[in-house]
């Protein structure tokens, strides 16, 4: 609808008229051009219904879409976590199988590593027979050696091999830390750690402030660096020195373990023909037994002899002639013979003697 006024036509009162025509008769001359609106372009008209009828259908249509992009999105995101779900799922699983495939690998390189270092070892032992004793010691040290140890050095096949003397050094002191209740030392000296066993050590003061370096000491030789000191005083060691091993240290210097009270043992018959070098001796205050071996009278760099307070029995004139001894305290023991005039005579720098409280006769010479 619309309105639409002219005076010269129709007068002065308004028309109103919902199709207007233009009369047949009436100039149009006087009249302004734009006076008229075309019917096709009114200045305003209300939505028909079936205008508001589709505009409804867009809007239901729209809201219908968009409550479909919704559920759509919706499913999506649904989807998206559950793949991440399964994704996470995948990792955790495929994780853990390399887990256990890589502990199963490792499992099977020890498994290998054990065999190869028993098969090397049967033949390097004073007693070969202990590999097959699960609680042994030697045991012991062959599964942490093949096994435990950090370092993983390599198990030689024969003792040319490069790797065959740092494999062999390594295992005698593991021996030496499971033959000797090694779990209940006072100080476990950074044995069967992963360093190197020059560094099997510590530094120690003792009661007058001095600072002693304990436990298994290297000295740098023509090709390597050496083993040439083992000193573990008063550290609880308990059960039996490994000694028959201990002697394929030949550049050894110092022995040293006296004061630990339940340590136990015997001199092997060959010391003398392997530790040629050894300056110190020294097994007070502790429970060894036996005869002194006849070839220690070849160690003529012997300068310590300390092995007073134990349970050595038998004659001492395997080292009464040493020349080079300067302390010789075997006090405390069940040896037996009689002293004469060639007890220690070639023996110009001897300090001190003690020899008391074994089973002796005669004198000691004033020399």
């Amino acid at each position: 609808f619309f309105f639409s006024f002219s005076k010269q036509i129709y007068g002065t009162q308004p028309i109103c008229a919902t199709t207007p025509k233009m009369p047949d008769a009436v100039e149009t001359t006087d009249v302004e051009e734009n006076s008229f609106k075309s019917e096709d372009t009114p200045e305003h008209s209300l939505p028909t219904p079936e205008e508001v009828r589709t505009e409804a259908a867009i809007r239901n249509a729209g809201s219908e879409s968009s409550k479909s992009d919704e559920k759509d999105l919706r499913r999506l995101r649904h989807l998206g976590i559950f793949g991440i779900l399964c994704l996470i799922a995948l990792i955790a699983s495929m994780t853990m199988f390399f887990i256990r495939r890589g502990s199963n690998a490792a499992d099977d390189q020890n498994g290998v590593r054990e065999v190869r270092a028993r098969t090397y070892l049967q033949n390097e032992l004073s007693n070969p027979n202990a590999l097959d004793d699960n609680g042994s010691p030697e045991f012991r040290a062959m599964r942490w050696i093949s096994s435990d140890d950090p370092l993983r050095v390599s198990i030689p096949h024969s003792k040319n091999d490069d790797s065959a003397d740092e494999f062999m050094d390594r295992y005698v002191l593991a021996l030496l830390f499971f033959s000797t209740g090694g779990s209940n030392w006072n100080n476990d000296m950074n044995f069967l750690t992963g360093k190197d066993i020059c560094d099997w050590n510590k530094q120690f003061r003792d009661t007058e402030g001095e600072i002693h370096l304990l436990g298994a000491i290297c000295s740098e030789g023509m090709l390597s660096m050496s083993v040439d000191e083992i000193w573990i005083p008063n550290n609880a060691l308990n059960g039996v020195l490994p000694l028959d091993e201990l002697l394929r240290f030949k550049s050894l210097r110092s022995l040293a373990f006296e004061y630990n009270v339940n340590l136990k043992g015997t001199l092997p018959e060959d010391i003398g023909d392997h530790l040629t070098n050894l300056e110190n001796l020294s097994l007070s205050n502790n429970v060894f037994t036996g005869k002194l071996p006849a070839s220690m009278s070849g160690m003529l760099s012997l300068k310590r002899l300390m092995i007073d307070d134990n349970a050595f029995t038998g004659v001492v004139s395997s080292v009464v002639n040493l020349p080079n001894l300067e302390l010789v305290y075997m006090e405390d023991n069940f040896f037996n013979g009689e002293i004469d005039d060639t007890f220690f005579a070639a023996a110009p720098d001897l300090k001190h003697v003690d020899i008391s409280n074994n089973d002796f006769s005669g004198t000691i010479p004033a020399h």
